[in-house]
């Protein structure tokens, strides 16, 4: 039972760490596409990159949850490790 309980905690610290890294590339990409907005004159452009922003955002936002989850399952993984060791 604390071996499959370790492994949990280590699927969410693996999810934790993807979902990090995932981040980070989408704030990349965000920060070059608002860099690109700066310098757009036409409308249409900029529109386009607004939407796109947009959808790095809505990214984002879904990643922040699934790392929420990950973190959660791990606190009660480890909780339960803490209580089966006691």
């Amino acid at each position: 039972m604390i071996a499959r309980l370790r492994g949990e905690v280590a699927a969410a610290e693996a999810a934790i760490a993807s979902a990090e890294a995932a981040a980070a590339e989408l704030a990349t990409k965000r920060a070059r596409l608002e860099q690109q907005l700066k310098t757009i004159i036409a409308p249409r452009e900029a529109e386009a990159l607004m939407n796109q922003i947009a959808g790095l955002d809505a990214h984002r936002s879904e990643l922040d949850d699934a790392e929420l989850e990950a973190m959660e399952q791990q606190g009660a993984a480890e909780a339960a490790i803490a209580m089966a060791e006691a």
